[in-house]
């Protein structure tokens, strides 16, 4: 995670948000595959296996969304190399 953290960090807020995005709408592609993996791996039902995939999109799309929460008076990394700052 530290490692793939040290690459992380330099991309861009917008795009950030863009590559979870895709990410979720993967896991809302695939969501019955996952939901049977899930239920064989775990002898889950597959109805409690179908909503912890849910969740897990839910969660997905609010990480998504941080990226617009952390725009304050400073934005950092809005683009790449480039902070942007809000003057009242």
């Amino acid at each position: 995670a530290e490692e793939a953290f040290q690459t992380w960090k330099d991309v861009a807020l917008p795009e950030r948000a863009r590559l979870m995005l895709r990410y979720q709408h993967l896991l809302k592609e695939h969501h019955d595959s996952l939901a049977q993996t899930l239920s064989q791996e775990t002898g889950k039902t597959l109805a409690d296996a179908k909503g912890d995939v849910w969740r897990g999109i839910e969660v997905v799309e609010q990480a998504a969304n941080i990226a617009s929460n952390m725009m304050g008076e400073m934005v950092e990394n809005v683009a790449t190399d480039i902070d942007t700052y809000s003057m009242i």
